[in-house]
Parts: structure tokens; C-alpha cells; sequence
């Protein structure tokens, strides 16, 4: 075996149907030194996804036998390859040598955005491997080398007392989450008001999301399996370029009867924008209202149907002699909490699905325990069970 070509061993060694005919050629290959090791690593390197584990497992030990860029990049490959064993790509992020290299940087940051702030043991293992760096890393090269959809989940999975730890980072992201441009928003497809509506003579209302929603819902092949990936797409969009919760008329007239409002968390507005048409006193509120860039993650590349003031749960106080509107809350994100526990005012008014992919469970607990539900209006919805829902506070 020894007097075989290289390239017959790498052969061999993928072909492997045992650990010890895996060792075997695996031996054989090490005793050539670490030239042959690392050309072992590229070829590896394009062949991980279709690994059985024995082989990924072979893998983690090449690429940190090998070392050099080549090691590296087959450590790389396989953190980065969805198709790999999560114990194995947290053991290739384990094996890395500490490298502030742009490609390395960014290729952890990418995975790191896929994780999501799920706090998986894979995302785990990347934080404490970037945690171990240098304070002068040149985070801004890192970040502009990711695709713009990676910036804002990336910036919701370091949170608390992280953010500290990887301050130079968020400010990276943040930075050039500012400053990049959205995608395109196919369904935007009617004037941005920057300005308040009048409010409509005739009492007609310029409602096109829920037109749009219809349309949706009407097509062809949304029990489809294959279909149905297709349209979940273009779901994402219209909740971008909309709300997303669909508001309906007896919906606004429901939260119309308790105006004026103050809204918290209003995204791009469109609620507001349709109260203000039916002449409603409202005033909204986002941390990061859509200019049409990266900038809010959950409305990207959209922009604001109305006007829609920056500001969180600390502006509630300001508005105490107003009903407090809430529309679909971030999941375990503690904004709606907040937002009652600064309000004073006696209605709150809610649009969503009830204890479920909204705000948290502290939230639902703490708005049963001091206020009572008057009265609910069923919305349409993707895939969920919305409802408007006013409550008041109990008897203090």
C-alpha cells in the first residue's frame, strides 16, 4: 500500500466500510508526512457532505493533524455543512487554532447567524471560540463579507450580559446593518405615506394587505407540499412589506372604539397607517423603524407606510392617557413586558396568537393577572390563530 499514489489512498480512505479499514489507509497516508496530509485535507474538503460519520469523524483528526490553511479550511468546511453531526462540527470548532483571519471570521459568523439566538450547543461553541480573540479583531472586515441575510439574526443571538464580551463585534454588525439596503420588496407595491393619511371621506379603506393575504390564500396548490415551501416564501414577504398581523375593519373599528392609542413595537406602521385613514389618534412607536435597509429584522429591505417615531417600552409613560397596542411582540423578547409594566393606563389591546410565537409567557401571565378581556375579534392569519383582544384592568 505504501507504493500507492496519493491520490489512490484518498480514494481508498473515502471508500472505507469499516474504522479499521479507515485506520488502515489513514496510517498509511500519515506515514507520507504533512504534505500528503493537508492534500488529503482539500479533498476532503470537497467530499464532507456526503460523509457516513466514521469518515466526518476522521475528518476533525485530519484537519488538526494537517494544520495550515488547508487543515483549517477542512475544519472550516465542516462547521459551515449542515449535513455533518452536530457533535462534530462542536468538535471542529473546538479544534481550531485561535485565527482573526477575515475567511475564518466570517465563515463562523455565517453559522453563527443560521443558529440563530437558539442557543444551541453549536452556537455555544462558536461564542466561547470567539470569546478566546484578541480585542483587536477587525470585526468590520468579517461582517461585510457576510451575505446581508445573515446581519440580523446575527444580531439577535448575543444578548445580556454577552453583549459586553463581544461589544466591537455588535457594533460591526449593527454598523453595516445601517448601512446596507434591504432586499427587494416585491409586495410594497402602493405609495409610502411619510406623512399621516387624510382621513377617508367616503369611508373606504385602503386595506391592501389583507387584498394581498386573500390572494394568497386563494392560490392553487397550498395543500401541496412542494407548493406550499414556494408560497411559505412569499408569506415572509408580505409580512415584511405589511404587518404581521392582518388587520380586517371590524378589527380597527374594535381598536378604533378605545383611541387614542399608543403603539409600541409598530414595525412599519400599517395598523397606524390604516387608523389614521379612519381619522383614529394614534401614535407609533419601533426601536428601529424600516428605512428600507437591514436595519429591522423582522421588516428587511421594507419602509414605513406612515410615520413611525424610534422608541421602545420607555415612551409608554409619556403616554399614559392612552390605550397601549400591542402587535405580535417578538418570541421571548422581553418588549411587551416591559411595556406593561411601565403602562398606568386601564385598556390594552393585543393582536396576535395568544400564548404562542409571541412575547413571552411572563407577559400573558402578568396581563391575566392585572387586566380582564372585554372583547376579541378574530383576524386572519398565516398559519396561526390571531385574534385582536381588548383587555382592562381589573379593579384597583
Amino acid at each position: 500500500m505504501s507504493a500507492a499514489p496519493l491520490h489512490f489512498l484518498v480514494a481508498e480512505l473515502c471508500a472505507a466500510k469499516s474504522v479499521e479499514e479507515l485506520e488502515r489507509v489513514y496510517d498509511a497516508i500519515r506515514a507520507r508526512g504533512t504534505a500528503a496530509l493537508r492534500t488529503t485535507a482539500t479533498e476532503f474538503s470537497l467530499r464532507v457532505a456526503g460523509f457516513p460519520v466514521r469518515l466526518q469523524r476522521a475528518a476533525v483528526r485530519l484537519g488538526v493533524e494537517a494544520g495550515g490553511e488547508e487543515g483549517k479550511h477542512l475544519l472550516l468546511v465542516m462547521i459551515d455543512e449542515g449535513n455533518v453531526e452536530v457533535e462534530l462540527r462542536n468538535a471542529a470548532v473546538r479544534a481550531l487554532d485561535v485565527d482573526t483571519s477575515s475567511g475564518t471570521l466570517s465563515t463562523l459568523l455565517s453559522v453563527l447567524s443560521n443558529e440563530g439566538p437558539s442557543d444551541t450547543e453549536l452556537s455555544q461553541a462558536i461564542l466561547a471560540y470567539l470569546a478566546r480573540l484578541p480585542g483587536d479583531c477587525d470585526w468590520r472586515s468579517a461582517v461585510r463579507a457576510l451575505h446581508g441575510s445573515c446581519l440580523n439574526p446575527l444580531a439577535g443571538v448575543v444578548h445580556g450580559e454577552d453583549r459586553s464580551r463581544f461589544a466591537a463585534l455588535f457594533e460591526a454588525v449593527d454598523s453595516e446593518r445601517r448601512t446596507r439596503r434591504g432586499p427587494s420588496i416585491v409586495y410594497q407595491r402602493h405609495s409610502v405615506h411619510h406623512v399621516p393619511p387624510a382621513p377617508s371621506r367616503d369611508g373606504t379603506l385602503h386595506n391592501p394587505y389583507l387584498d394581498e393575504f386573500q390572494r394568497w390564500e386563494d392560490r392553487p396548490g397550498i395543500d401541496d407540499d412542494d407548493r406550499f415551501w414556494e408560497l411559505r416564501d412569499e408569506m415572509f414577504d408580505l409580512k415584511a412589506a405589511y404587518a404581521y398581523a392582518i388587520p380586517t375593519r371590524a378589527a380597527l373599528e374594535l381598536l378604533a372604539a378605545h383611541a387614542p392609542i399608543v403603539e409600541i413595537g409598530a414595525g412599519a406602521g400599517y395598523w397606524a397607517y390604516l387608523l389614521r385613514q379612519m381619522g383614529v389618534d394614534v401614535v407609533a412607536y419601533d426601536h428601529e423603524p424600516p428605512d428600507g435597509t437591514y436595519r429591522n429584522m423582522y421588516f428587511e429591505g421594507g419602509r414605513a407606510w406612515t410615520d413611525v417615531l424610534e422608541g421602545g417600552p420607555e415612551m409608554v409613560q409619556k403616554h399614559g392617557d392612552r390605550a397601549l397596542f400591542l402587535c405580535w411582540p417578538p418570541f421571548g423578547d422581553p418588549m411587551a413586558e416591559a411595556c406593561l409594566e411601565a403602562f398606568v393606563g386601564d385598556v390594552v389591546v393585543w393582536a396576535g396568537e395568544w400564548r404562542r410565537a409571541c412575547a413571552t409567557q411572563a407577559f400573558f401571565d402578568a396581563l391575566d393577572q392585572s387586566f380582564e378581556e372585554i372583547a376579541a375579534e378574530p383576524l386572519p392569519a398565516w398559519l396561526t390563530e390571531d385574534a385582536l383582544r381588548v383587555f382592562r384592568r381589573r379593579t384597583r
